[in-house]
């Protein structure tokens, strides 16, 4: 901008905003940010290099650096002994590559050992990587007692009883991820008998994971609130046999996501009072879904072809959508508030069979029968007059 002088550019430019001003908007950048910025102008770099802008850093997240070298990524953790949260994905070892032992650390054990000396206020952490060990776990143990969340994905070491010491030495743990780690078929417990654990939220992922394993986790776990299983082989069912007077999981639990099950077979509950929200997909060999939850409000499921029966009493759908079950040939539905209802390409389902299901049909105003081979146009139109609203 020609004529411009240099007075009329400083309440334009970043760089001659006062110290303290910076200060502050860096409280909202990243680490990668103030590196940027700090070779951006001499001002910058000797900003950036004080103490000031790296204590008040509450986060580091490095999943997105391209070769996160393990001493580079050490040098911004002792920039920063605040932060709360931590995450580290497939940090590169500085270390000459050499055979371990199992009972021998690896230098990823050596290295996050080495993180922790200097982050002693994390409730967070998110660790992909490979070669962590159950060493590791004990250095976490010992080091992180106030951690409240941490996510382990893509290990091939840490072992059950690593899990299971993890749950039982960190009593604020609430959120507890496993995610395609292959050593580990979880046992969601505390070590010592009859103690519970504080989880209230548990994601697992890509393990093998058997009904005894979900039904130890729902005993273990008495405040759950949020539960996701994904592509666990060899889980046929999810179990209901646990006494509703035993105080579970099962009382508390308010979201189930149930995704990728090859060899899921039935979802039975007899009574869930506190489940909102349930989520079943990708589920090919389903046959079954029953259940009695009082609060259920979002139910959603999709491409389990081989669904037979769907029943939830006393509910509080507003609308389910069983479009493209073609086996289902039974449906029950009790819930007061339900409007909308997809039974489209629902193929072996009998309008009889539909109309005795629907319980209660006086909210009803949407209903997609497109595809229902087994309806004619007149058991159709019988539906139609049997539903008190009915808008298209």
């Amino acid at each position: 901008m020609e004529g411009t002088d240099k007075h009329e550019w400083s309440n334009i430019l970043l760089e001659y905003l006062p110290s303290g001003v910076i200060f502050e908007i860096c409280k909202h950048l990243t680490w990668q940010d103030i590196f940027h910025i700090s070779q951006t102008c001499r001002r910058f770099n000797q900003l950036c290099d004080k103490a000031t802008i790296w204590l008040q850093l509450k986060s580091l997240d490095f999943s997105k650096c391209m070769i996160p070298l393990d001493f580079k990524v050490l040098d911004v953790v002792k920039r920063c002994p605040q932060i709360e949260f931590l995450k580290l994905t497939n940090v590169v070892s500085s270390e000459n590559a050499r055979k371990f032992r199992e009972e021998e650390t690896t230098p990823a054990d050596r290295f996050l050992l080495e993180v922790l000396r200097h982050c002693p206020s994390l409730y967070t952490m998110d660790l992909s990587m490979v070669e962590l060990t159950d060493n590791s776990v004990n250095a976490i143990c010992t080091k992180c007692e106030q951690l409240r969340s941490f996510t382990l994905i893509d290990n091939d070491f840490i072992s059950n009883e690593g899990i299971v010491n993890l749950l039982s030495y960190l009593p604020l743990l609430s959120q507890l991820h496993i995610i395609r780690c292959t050593n580990v078929i979880p046992m969601i417990k505390h070590k010592d008998e009859g103690k519970v654990l504080a989880l209230k939220d548990i994601r697992i992922e890509s393990c093998e994971l058997f009904k005894a394993n979900v039904s130890t986790l729902l005993k273990s776990c008495v405040q759950l609130e949020h539960l996701c299983l994904i592509d666990n082989i060899v889980l046929q069912g999810f179990p209901n046999s646990i006494p509703n007077t035993e105080k579970s999981g099962m009382n508390t639990l308010k979201t189930l996501k149930l995704y990728s099950q090859p060899d899921m077979r039935e979802v039975n509950f007899e009574k869930m009072e506190q489940l909102e929200s349930l989520k079943v997909k990708q589920c090919p060999h389903l046959l079954h879904v029953n259940m009695w939850a009082p609060k259920l409000h979002c139910f959603q499921i999709a491409k389990c072809e081989n669904l037979k029966s769907v029943n939830f009493y006393d509910v509080r759908l507003t609308e389910i959508n069983l479009s493209g079950c073609e086996n289902l040939a039974e449906i029950g539905v009790d819930s007061p508030v339900l409007k909308s209802i997809d039974i489209s390409d629902c193929k072996s389902l009998t309008a009889h069979q539909f109309l005795i299901g629907i319980n209660i049909k006086s909210c009803v105003d949407y209903i997609n029968m497109g595809g229902c081979n087994k309806m004619n146009s007149a058991e159709i139109d019988n539906i139609i007059q049997e539903v008190y609203i009915l808008a298209y």
